[in-house]
């Protein structure tokens, strides 16, 4: 990270009259800065509130005491001290790059690039040094901003003395920009500037193999990344951090790597959950450079991951030609005739009730067969019925891989919504069977499985109508009749936990209020539970207080200046704030409602459940209240004291 070298204005006037307290301060900005760069923050960061103690405008101490606070991750902090150095000089290029970081990090990206613009604009004035332009570019690489950063070089690279204030980084900055906007030959040269001015930075060097392969069209094109070796960053094995890539394309055709490395490449790259690994693997088959069983380890990583469909043609460079062939070929295995013997005896054996000798004979036809989908299903109901589910959800599981037999689905779906709970999973099998498709032996368990399913959803008579022709088909089977009852019993429980629920939102919306009744009187108006669930938004801790200790513990929070409340707010939120404060704080809830949608359906136990609508999530920050006023209107308002900070913040 830069640090801040000068600052102007009040801090110069310091200076001018008090020379050796100047000094002192200067001196003890360098000795930070020292300390800085060797990684020292804490003792850096020392030095820096010292000679803000000598001089409280002093706005490289400032500028780089907010650094620190940003190293340390005191993001917060950073930006309190960064607006400090901007109160004593409003044009500092530094405090507005910090100010952009931080605000990045927070992933406040729209605020982030007002300060980024901020900075760049300063730039303009012919009293700001030319230096300051080094800044400017780490600051847009952070945030990651392509087209700013050219649009700045193609400001300033005709102007005296451009190149001679950019660094090695700066260049690898602009070269990863130009890269990432599609400019091949002008970011190989910005990298190879970079090399020149820093020898050190080499994975600028790295860059320039990638570009050069992918303007061969030997690698897929992708986001370069501005960090440079020192910065770490853990591996996720299964998705491919930016940074990686270009050690992989780069590796794939090296001719200092053996074929062994190169086959370990197309392993890693058949691993990876990622678009481009995908694209990778398919540039490799049309490779005549690349030896034919690479390309072949290729294909077979792009059929595992369900890329290369059966008897799908592909384009391949195979056999010294590029011709479309089909590598992924269906095989239908035939299944031996003693397989099917053994088979046969196991169903004769548990249709005669012995079911460990039809269990055997099962398992006897699976070593001869191991994809027998028949076998499968018929052991894993043994499996069922002797409590062995574990094994037999396995099974079913890979008899419908194998066959997507309605048979096997309905199996599965059965074990996985009646007994393990598994309603997403096992509704998901249903939908793929037809009605059509089933044996009429198994019309009982698929009426029964659709029937339940009705009624997880809520829809009752749905469910009437599915039981009542199971009703029809098993007409003297008694557990069949009570399902109808179930029906009703579950029915009846829904219709009365939503008349509670009405009775409870009702009272919360009957409760009186007043638009100017200080804000933790409003916080008391609220459930012990619901003052929970705004400490659970704030990631405030509560301990053992009591309701009336925590209502004046959050009104406490919500109202220290030092605290940013604002952070975490949604957009749709912020546009029923600006209509509150609009209208002086409080508005009438239905009129909220017509204009920014229904909060009807919203929870009012935070502590459990958080609201899905802009004006409930206002009411689980505290910065909202609803309840009756003086007239018995239901009202929403912001307490005066949460409105005043409001208009002196935003």
């Amino acid at each position: 990270m830069r640090q801040d070298q000068q600052g102007i204005d009040l801090f110069s006037q310091f200076m001018e009259e008090h020379p050796q307290e100047g000094q002192r301060v200067l001196t003890l900005n360098w000795g930070g800065q020292d300390l800085l760069n060797a990684g020292k923050v804490k003792e850096a960061e020392r030095k820096f509130r010292e000679a803000i103690a000598i001089c409280e405008y002093a706005i490289p101490a400032l500028n780089n005491l907010a650094l620190c606070m940003q190293l340390r991750g005191d993001t917060k902090r950073a930006i309190r001290t960064a607006h400090r150095a901007l109160e004593f000089h409003p044009t500092n290029v530094f405090a507005h790059c910090t100010l952009a970081e931080c605000y990045q990090e927070m992933g406040r990206t729209e605020k982030a690039r007002s300060h980024a613009e901020l900075a760049i604009n300063l730039l303009e004035d012919p009293d700001v040094p030319l230096d300051k332009l080094v800044k400017v570019l780490e600051t847009m690489a952070k945030l990651q901003w392509d087209e700013k950063i050219i649009d700045i070089y193609r400001s300033y690279h005709e102007g005296i003395g451009f190149e001679d204030v950019l660094d090695g980084i700066s260049w690898f900055y602009l070269g990863v920009a130009a890269a990432n906007l599609g400019l091949i030959d002008e970011a190989i040269a910005h990298f190879g500037q970079a090399v020149n001015d820093d020898p050190q930075i080499t994975l600028a060097e790295l860059y320039i193999k990638t570009l050069r392969l992918i303007q061969d069209n030997k690698v897929p094109s992708f986001r370069f990344f501005y960090q440079t070796e020192g910065d770490k960053k853990t591996i996720d094995p299964k998705h491919p951090s930016e940074e990686i890539k270009p050690i992989v394309a780069t590796g794939l055709w090296s001719k200092q790597e053996d074929d062994d490395y190169r086959h370990h490449i197309v392993a890693l790259l058949g691993m990876w959950e990622d678009a481009w690994a995908e694209e990778f693997l398919r540039l490799i088959l049309v490779q005549p450079k690349l030896p034919d069983d690479l390309k072949m380890h290729a294909a077979t990583a792009l059929i595992e991951r369900g890329a290369i469909a059966e008897d799908e043609r592909i384009e391949m460079f195979i056999d010294g030609m590029k011709q479309p062939v089909i590598i992924n070929k269906h095989e239908i295995p035939a299944v031996s005739p003693e397989a099917v013997k053994q088979f046969e005896l196991g169903l004769a054996q548990r249709q005669a009730g012995n079911i460990t000798a039809a269990e055997k004979a099962y398992r006897r036809a699976l070593e001869i067969n191991p994809d027998f989908p028949e076998v499968l299903v018929n052991l894993a109901n043994i499996c069922h019925s002797t409590d062995r589910t574990e094994e037999g959800v396995r099974l079913l599981e890979k008899a419908v891989d194998l066959s997507e037999s309605s048979t096997a689905i309905l199996n599965l779906a059965a074990v996985y919504i009646l007994e393990q709970g598994r309603i997403d999973e096992g509704s998901e099998l249903l939908s793929t069977v037809s009605i059509d498709d089933i044996d009429e032996d198994l019309l009982p368990l698929y009426y029964r499985l659709i029937g339940q399913m009705h009624v997880f959803d809520g829809e009752f008579q749905a469910a009437r109508e599915v039981f009542n022709k199971l009703v029809a088909l098993l007409p003297n089977d008694e557990k069949t009749k009570d399902l109808l009852e179930w029906v009703a019993r579950a029915e009846a429980l829904r219709d009365d936990d939503m008349a509670r629920w009405k009775q409870r939102r009702d009272r919360y919306l009957r409760q009186p209020v007043d638009p100017q009744m200080p804000l933790v009187m409003a916080l008391q108006t609220l459930t012990k539970d619901n003052l929970i669930g705004i400490t659970y938004w704030h990631d405030l801790s509560y301990g053992t207080l009591r309701k009336a200790e925590l209502a004046q513990m959050i009104a406490d929070y919500l109202l220290n200046e030092e605290i940013d409340i604002w952070e975490d707010i949604s957009d749709e939120a912020w546009e029923v704030l600006g209509f509150l404060r609009g209208v002086g704080g409080s508005a009438p809830l239905a009129k909220l409602e017509e204009k920014f949608g229904s909060a009807e359906d919203d929870s009012i136990d935070w502590r459990y459940e958080l609201p899905h609508s802009a004006i409930g999530e206002l009411q689980a920050m505290g910065i909202v209240f609803v309840g009756q006023d003086t007239n018995k209107e239901t009202i929403a308002f912001i307490p005066e004291e949460i409105l005043q900070r409001m208009m002196a913040e935003i």
